[in-house]
């Protein structure tokens, strides 16, 4: 997670898998992007229902994702204004493994099949 909101959850194969954000849920199928509402059905149970999202507001999160992308890279390219905790190892193995997981997915990232998407895929 890059912060509280928005939230980009990405597969084993560095694809956008879900994303959080503006208080709403987004699922990615079959290369779409999917706004997921809570509905209640016939009996009462609240059901999560897809509604595409638009090309436009795709981009938006792609933008957002982009702006993340270069905040994070900053930080960790000039330690005295890095904030990091880590338990278990150093603060440079950290930045260092998130730099890695980010030039993985690039600024421009995938949209997943599904959420069980394979690397095969």
């Amino acid at each position: 997670y890059v912060d509280g909101d928005p939230v980009y959850q990405f597969n084993v194969g560095y694809r956008l898998r879900r994303l959080f954000g503006d208080g709403e849920r987004f699922a990615c199928e079959n290369g779409q992007l999917f706004r997921l509402i809570r509905q209640p059905d016939s009996s009462g149970r609240l059901r999560l229902s897809r509604q595409a999202v638009s090309n436009p507001e795709t981009d938006h999160w792609q933008e957002r994702w982009r702006r993340l992308v270069g905040q994070i890279r900053k930080t960790c390219r000039e330690p005295q204004h890095a904030a990091f905790q880590t338990v278990g190892i150093t603060e440079d193995e950290f930045q260092q493994r998130v730099l890695v997981w980010i030039d993985h997915i690039g600024e421009v990232y995938q949209l997943a099949s599904g959420p069980e998407e394979s690397l095969d895929c």
